[in-house]
């Protein structure tokens, strides 16, 4: 069926009203033509012949109406341009309609309104633990020793004796967080009409207890587990969720317990200002790349194998910075200059590389030799590389953060002397690239400039190179891997969303996330100020708490603050002995915001490692996966995404937000954001290209108007004359005029011509006129016409 506009249909309309005006009279009049007889009175000639010379008669039958011999040129003039001004009409009043059209538009000004919660259909809702105000948790150790954590009672002795330590409770360890961090880290949004979410907002999706005798007096504490849901990675829009507004764009999260405003049935618009976690990522290209070609079957064999891998210089090593840009310009507070590690990653990466495979040389202080004297490559050299039988690890995304397994071969036993390694590069060497570019150590204390930063290497999903369709593996087919080196890390910042809801059901499905943009500061005054745990407990023990806080903190014992727009979470990307990866076989401590965010993208590169995690990151299972992974391989910008793409996946899963413009999960209305809202209102709009033939009408009666005006400010043209000039060519007044002139004429008026003569009956016969009151004797000349017979001649007074 067809969809039509409110144009169109009144267009429609007006066509078929076009088409009715011409029709009807058109048949009318012939209708009435049969009913005339030749000898009528003359009021209805007059009547008749009105109809009858105004209808399209006389233009079908070419009628002498329509003549034009004998006639004066202004009338001719006039008489020309009134039917197109007819015509004209017609085409405006089929045309006009056609720029109407209905739109649903924003109103002029925003008003407050009411809102109520609204419930996601997805797992992320079905999978969730109820909120039932399970304490935040958490512990500290030391030399495997529970000790005590800042601000609360506990009391840890500890004995040593350099060798070996004892520890021993006096009493319990209570794993609650003390209300003092509770309270400096909501301060900065605490007690404002915010959307903006703090630190203790954010809550695990699942949560459970567990038992531990020696904390809570041997009761269960409150803890997070983490079970994967749904594939984010494979999105490309920004949707509302359960607790979170998951950007599988640009990868990211923003804290909202959903609600909506009730009571707009076309759909409203609103911004509100969210707490969001943001992977910042950097990748820079090493400028070699993986090349190989695909074994299909062999004697031996009869799977897909990587056969001729090699590693070629794109410019990588040719072209390398013989100076080492190793030297550490990265100590600003909260600024990680994460596109500097990556590229001293690259370098590095690159570097040691060639002296493994001897394409270049180390330097040697104590010999005076400078390192990269030589260089044995070019543009395109390739330089085998070992592969295992039945080895499918090249076909998809590769990521590691082992920087010395891109080689494909061991840099600590160097079992096959395949370039002999002659510099000695060690597997410590490689180690120290990925140190160096993560810079925290797990020994690190809890201070604002030990951001959590992790380093790794991405092997682009391989990209087909010989022109075959390049979705398949084909036997003998070549295929192309680019190398990048990678930093990331997490920040914490306030971003303004822009929400509409389609007016529907109170459903997360009808929640349209619009936009997603930086908040605006006016000055730097404006912007949040940050705070975090300032302890000497070693980070991979300790989870610092942070959140924004009210400048009355700014200077407490324990805190470190910031004024920024974002915040760079701590923590240490090296592996540790505490698991911090999100585990479904794992229980972690009921401390989400400190947990969740860096344990996202520890989970990233352990799912890789572990060939028995059931998580598929890099598209082995997923064809989906595959190709978009191929697809965001093509740059080293675009390969920064992969990892946003996944750290989003991984984290959108395993937190909740629970505040919203109705507060901390809905219950707290005296804390209601203050939002206002744009509601939709239903308009009739024109389109003015619609309007062109109108305007030219309107141009028209402009015209005429003056002419008129003109005519009448002169005298030719008045109502009396208008009046005379109609009697003049009324037909029923002409006759009677013509055949009794002394009781008849044009002047007299309508009333006294109407009681006097319209009852006049008159002959209008092939043969003669005749005037019927009072029968006159007759001349009838011979062989009479009509056109050649003369009133004078068949009439006497």
């Amino acid at each position: 069926m067809v969809d039509l506009t409110i144009g169109q249909v009144a267009a429609i309309i007006a066509f078929g009203i076009v088409i009715a005006r011409a029709w009807c009279p058109t048949i009318g009049t012939f209708i009435l033509a049969g009913q005339l007889r030749d000898r009528e009175t003359a009021a209805t000639w007059t009547v008749a012949a009105k109809h009858l010379q105004s209808s399209y008669w006389p233009l079908v039958l070419r009628s002498d109406a329509i003549r034009d011999h004998g006639v004066r040129k202004p009338v001719v003039l006039i008489s020309l341009l009134l039917p197109l001004l007819s015509f004209l009409i017609a085409i405006v009043g089929v045309v006009t309609p056609l720029g109407l059209y209905e739109s649903n538009e924003l109103r002029s000004k925003a008003v407050k309104a009411d809102f109520e919660y609204m419930r996601d259909s997805s797992t992320f809702y079905t999978s969730m633990t109820t909120r039932d105000d399970k304490p935040f948790t958490r512990v500290c150790s030391l030399d495997g020793c529970y000790v005590p954590c800042p601000y609360t009672s506990d009391v840890t002795v500890i004995e040593t004796d350099g060798l070996s330590s004892n520890c021993s409770l006096l009493g319990t360890i209570d794993p609650a967080v003390p209300d003092i961090l509770r309270e400096i880290y909501t301060s900065g949004t605490r007690y404002e009409r915010t959307t903006i979410s703090n630190y203790f907002d954010i809550e695990w999706r699942q949560t459970t207890t567990q038992y531990d005798r020696q904390l809570n007096n041997g009761t269960p504490i409150a803890s997070g587990i983490y079970r994967r849901l749904e594939t984010i990675s494979l999105l490309d829009d920004a949707r509302a969720v359960e607790g979170l507004v998951v950007d599988a764009r640009e990868g990211r999260i923003g804290f909202r317990n959903h609600t909506f405003p009730s009571g707009y049935p076309l759909g409203v618009t609103w911004t509100e200002d969210l707490l969001f976690w943001e992977p910042d990522v950097e990748c820079v290209d090493t400028n070699t790349t993986f090349d190989f070609e695909i074994t299909t079957g062999s004697q031996t064999d009869a799977g897909v194998s990587v056969s001729k891998l090699r590693l070629t210089d794109r410019g990588g090593f040719v072209n390398i910075n013989t100076t080492a840009p190793l030297d550490d310009q990265r100590n600003g507070i909260n600024q990680p200059d994460l596109n500097t590690r990556a590229y001293q990653a690259a370098w590095a990466t690159n570097a040691f590389s060639m002296m493994f495979m001897n394409i270049s040389n180390a330097g040697d202080q104590d010999k005076n030799v400078e390192p990269f004297e030589y260089i044995n490559s070019k543009i395109g050299k390739e330089f085998k590389m070992l592969t295992l039988d039945n080895d499918a690890t090249y076909l998809t995304l590769g990521l590691t953060n082992d920087f010395g397994g891109h080689l494909a071969t061991s840099a600590t036993s160097n079992a096959d002397n395949l370039y002999g390694n002659p510099w000695n590069i060690t597997k410590d060497h490689f180690t120290g690239i990925r140190d160096l570019c993560q810079g925290t150590q797990p020994d690190a204390s809890a201070k604002l400039n030990h951001t959590f930063v992790i380093c790794n290497l991405i092997r682009g999903t391989p990209q087909r190179v010989d022109g075959g369709p390049e979705n398949v593996f084909d036997d003998k087919s070549k295929w192309s891997s680019s190398l990048y080196a990678c930093a990331s890390a997490v920040k914490a910042t306030v971003k303004s969303v822009t929400f509409f809801h389609n007016g529907t059901d109170a459903r997360s499905d009808n929640l349209v996330v619009k936009e997603i943009k930086e908040k605006e500061y006016a000055s730097e005054d404006d912007m949040p100020l940050w705070g975090v745990e300032d302890s000497p407990l070693e980070l991979e023990v300790f989870q610092p708490i942070w959140g924004i806080v009210d400048p009355a903190y700014d200077k407490f014992q324990n805190i470190s603050t910031v004024r920024a727009k974002s915040l760079y979470l701590l923590g240490s990307g090296s592996s540790s002995q505490v698991r911090w990866e999100l585990d479904p076989g794992f229980v972690h401590r009921n401390l989400p915001a400190s947990i969740a965010p860096t344990g996202a993208f520890i989970t990233i590169f352990s799912s890789v490692a572990n060939s028995l995690s059931p998580n598929d990151v890099v598209g082995k299972t997923s064809m989906s996966l595959w190709l978009k992974w191929r697809d965001l391989s093509r740059s080293a910008d675009s390969a920064s995404t992969i990892l946003k793409l996944l750290w989003t996946d991984f984290v959108a899963s395993a937190v909740v937000g629970t505040k919203g413009v109705l507060g901390a999960r809905n219950a707290q209305p005296e804390h209601a954001g203050d939002v206002s809202v744009v509601p939709l209102v239903h308009k009739i709009r024109y389109r003015w290209r619609y309007g062109i033939p109108a305007f030219l009408l309107l141009a028209c009666m402009s015209l005429i108007a003056v002419v008129a005006a003109l005519s009448l400010l002169t005298g030719r043209s008045n109502i009396e004359k208008m009046r005379y000039r109609v009697n003049q060519t009324s037909l029923g007044r002409v006759l009677t005029t013509l055949f009794e002139p002394q009781s008849s004429n044009f002047a007299m008026s309508t009333a006294d011509w109407s009681k006097n003569k319209a009852e006049k009956h008159v002959d209008l016969g092939k043969n003669r006129p005749m005037a019927g009151l009072e029968p006159q004797p007759q001349i009838i000349a011979e062989d009479p016409s009509p056109e050649k017979t003369k009133a004078s001649e068949i009439y006497k007074g």
